[in-house]
């Protein structure tokens, strides 16, 4: 292959990531398709390169944290690390991250945004039969892609669990949880608001979008899009103010009690309150939160508030990003993490640097920061474009000098 050739590829490639993370094979059932994959393209940027590392180094220390602190705690920490455990899951998430680092001059943005595209609206759609047809029609739709081979299973039992209890069905359509469906649904939408310019289709895309992430029933999703919908109104207000006509802001003003009525009959709200808050009792009894007290009453030596528990199993449960990094990385790697996510932010546009701090944001909620979407979210945030395709590009002006010379 040529390097236009793999670098086309691993742009079409990359946003499939995230699904084919559900799919490997049971003699290697640690590594996934989306890890063959990674370690391809790798490689193939490391032998084009006649393995001389060209990379950015914001994530560097972190990657070298990764593969060093599974090490530092069999030597230091108690018997009751499992070495395979953490140390194979931080190596994976150091690939991912290395990725970024050697890959992210590869990542070809139109190829990039027409994969992300073409995967956000057909699982919206596919969701969306999934949601209808086995809520109303008893009718369940595989959440797996066809003929491959799958490691995570239960998914589809999961599913016929809830259509046989007439549940509403919450779509995930090829992903692993609905969920990681939003999420996926909510760095598409940021791509469209800040990564792509002026597109008569965009507008239309981002609507399918929320679309998709309101009928996940997705507790992240509703936050997220809130988030954002205030981040842009306060950081780029003249995207409302000047760029949207004013008989659209009025006809959006005048659909909202409807909206709003919709969500409520579809049992939306109600689904909402009783994903995120359990028996109304706060956020202090949040249901994603409820593990991390449970957590941090753990003994904790300075070993383990350094360096962490390691990236293993562990009784804690679920916990959100930040606290998860802080609990399996130790204080080291929640400051690693910040630093590379600054230094992230001053290499990108500033307004892919939304990108980013969604990023941050989503993480007091999810655990994503630790797997795959690091990747992508962070590539999207760091493509490179030089393009001078009109004022949205902070190159614009720059753009129009360099053609006024050359006339």
């Amino acid at each position: 292959m040529t390097k236009k050739s793999i670098e086309k590829w691993y742009s079409i490639i990359l946003p499939l990531f995230p699904m084919l993370i559900l799919y490997g094979f049971e003699i290697l059932p640690f590594l996934t398709f989306s890890d063959y994959l990674l370690l391809f393209f790798v490689m193939a940027e490391i032998i084009k390169r006649e393995y001389r590392l060209v990379y950015d180094k914001a994530f560097v220390p972190l990657i070298i944290y990764l593969v060093v602190q599974p090490i530092l705690l069999l030597l230091f920490a108690s018997d009751q690390l499992d070495f395979i455990d953490a140390a194979g899951t931080a190596w994976k998430l150091a690939l991912y991250i290395f990725g970024i680092a050697i890959l992210k001059k590869n990542l070809q943005k139109e190829y990039f945004v027409k994969t992300v595209r073409f995967i956000g609206v057909s699982s919206t759609v596919y969701g969306f039969l999934q949601f209808f047809l086995g809520t109303y029609a008893h009718i369940s739709l595989s959440p797996y892609l066809p003929f491959l081979p799958v490691l995570r299973t239960g998914l589809k039992e999961q599913q016929d669990s809830w259509i046989a209890y007439n549940w509403t069905v919450r779509p995930r359509a090829w992903f692993s949880e609905p969920s990681t469906f939003a999420i996926f649904l909510l760095m598409a939408l940021l791509v469209e608001q800040f990564v792509v310019y002026r597109d008569k289709r965009k507008n239309v895309l981002c609507l399918i979008y929320v679309f998709g992430i309101v009928i996940s029933h997705s507790s992240t999703g509703a936050f997220g899009l809130i988030i954002l919908l205030l981040a842009w109104m306060l950081i780029y207000p003249q995207d409302f103010l000047y760029r949207l006509p004013k008989k659209i802001i009025i006809v959006m003003l005048l659909l909202l009690p409807l909206c709003a009525f919709l969500l409520y009959k579809s049992g939306y709200v109600d689904s909402f309150i009783g994903h995120t808050f359990v028996n109304g009792l706060g956020l202090s009894s949040q249901s994603h939160f409820i593990d991390i007290q449970a957590a941090m009453s753990e003994g904790t030596n300075v070993l383990q508030f350094l360096f962490g528990h390691g990236m293993q199993d562990v009784e804690a449960g679920y916990l959100p990003g930040w606290i998860r990094t802080y609990y399996c990385l130790g204080t080291i790697g929640v400051l690693l993490y910040a630093v590379g996510f600054y230094r992230v932010c001053r290499r990108c546009s500033r307004r892919a640097r939304i990108i980013v701090l969604a990023f941050i944001g989503l993480n007091f909620g999810t655990e994503i920061m630790l797997g795959v979407f690091m990747l992508l979210y962070m590539s999207a945030a760091l493509i490179q474009d030089d393009s001078c395709e009109d004022g949205w590009n902070e190159n614009a002006a720059r753009c129009i000098d360099i053609k006024d010379a050359a006339l």
